[in-house]
């Protein structure tokens, strides 16, 4: 079995994994990890220049270590996401397989 991440790597801004993904695609990859009930363990924003990628701690969240992990990461994941979805930033979903 694949992992969940492998069939957005074509739709990654970067080449190769994890997929630094738009926010539309990002959010597809979170609802495809609720349906699967892989846990979203937190998300990366990055700013992409060309085909290099600058972290962005302040636009970054980490559902590991807080009760989200237990029910809600989805929907918390899917929220941080939306509220971004017009900065200009791409994103790494980290999940938890």
């Amino acid at each position: 079995m694949g992992r969940i991440q492998d069939e957005f790597l074509i739709k990654s801004v970067i080449k190769g994994f994890p997929p630094i993904l738009n926010p539309e695609d990002a959010i597809s990859l979170v609802r495809l990890c609720r349906e699967q009930k892989v846990k979203v363990l937190g998300i990366d924003g990055f700013h992409v220049y060309g085909q290099s990628i600058q972290p962005d701690m302040t636009e970054s969240i980490d559902f590991s270590s807080n009760l989200r992990m237990d029910s809600d990461c989805w929907c918390a994941a899917e929220q941080f996401l939306t509220a971004r979805i017009n900065r200009g930033l791409f994103f790494e979903i980290v999940v938890d397989e």
